[in-house]
């Protein structure tokens, strides 16, 4: 998981699991079953050729959020991994299946490697296996429906069973694919909103560096207003940003904001120094889309010498 941090980041990392990694050790009851009853004849070595005896979990929010675990498993340097199940590559050689989906790695040991933990040391054994399932909120939901009624031989179903199941995983994979693609659409917004709160935070951190002040931005409020000025944005720059707040002739508007501090709350956000922009530049365009009562732009209006538009 720390390399998972490690590539997209505390926000990536909750954006994409949902749902904590679930490690399990196979019972020697299930594994007796497993050997001598379900696939009885199939391992000439059944305890040295079942290879998920340990296995681990992961499910990720969409398929596009698979990639990135998939580069981790097939890049550790402590193992050696094989692929046992690849959904893609099955839908590739069959486009008219919609069955049970999910990828299936199983990695083993290239040495003996120490663990340490809360709960004790132990040693894993060169060439100990170890399964890893990587699959999407939606195909687990399909996994934990159906997975144990029809893959494990627990019941003799009908064909309008295997039918409706087929249907319903025909539906994910539609779900799925419009999901990713409104990911993508949004993609685009997002990453120019957050290129602006960046700009806004840095400025507002040069402006009451320094004063004696306490400074914590509300994350939600930040996004709030962005999302609401997004129209005028879209005809802005961050660097026309600062290239207004680098004038000389503009710096007396940061100890306007010092002088407010206490005043507004408004004043002791980062949004603060965008509303001073556009005031500036867009005077009769920032009340028609600014989501708050227009007299919380008065005081901005007369620091800067304006008279309202509204």
């Amino acid at each position: 998981m720390e390399l998972l941090r490690s590539q997209v980041g505390d926000d990536g990392y909750y954006e994409s699991m949902k749902m904590e990694p679930s490690v399990r050790t196979k019972t020697l009851d299930s594994l007796i079953n497993k050997a001598f009853v379900r696939k009885k004849g199939k391992y000439q070595d059944p305890y040295a050729d079942i290879t998920d005896k340990v296995g681990i979990r992961f499910v990720v929010l969409l398929t596009r959020d698979i990639n990135v675990l998939q580069g981790i498993v097939e890049s550790h340097p402590d193992w050696e991994y094989s692929l046992d199940r690849d959904f893609q590559q099955e839908k590739d050689k069959d486009p008219r299946l919609f069955d049970y989906q999910s990828m299936h790695y199983v990695v083993r040991a290239k040495r003996d490697i120490d663990l340490h933990s809360a709960t004790g040391d132990l040693q894993v054994s060169e060439g100990t296996p170890c399964e890893i399932q990587i699959r999407t909120l939606l195909q687990h939901a399909y996994a934990e429906v159906t997975h144990d009624t029809l893959y494990k031989g627990n019941v003799t179903a009908d064909a309008l069973v295997h039918r409706t199941i087929a249907k319903s995983m025909a539906l994910m994979e539609t779900t799925d694919d419009l999901l990713v693609k409104a990911k993508e659409l949004l993609a685009g917004p997002g990453q120019q909103l957050e290129s602006w709160e960046t700009v806004l935070k840095d400025r507002f951190k040069q402006i009451i560096s320094g004063q004696d002040v306490c400074y914590e931005y509300d994350v939600k409020s930040m996004s709030f207003v962005l999302d609401a000025l997004q129209e005028l944005l879209s005809k802005e720059t961050p660097e026309k940003f600062q290239e207004f707040w680098d004038n000389p002739e503009n710096k007396y508007m940061e100890s306007q904001i010092i002088d407010h501090w206490n005043d507004d709350t408004l004043y002791r956000q980062p949004t603060i120094t965008l509303l001073y922009y556009l005031a500036n530049r867009r005077r009769h365009l920032l009340p028609k889309v600014w989501p708050l009562p227009h007299d919380s732009l008065n005081g901005i209006y007369r620091d800067l010498g304006l008279a309202p538009t509204w």
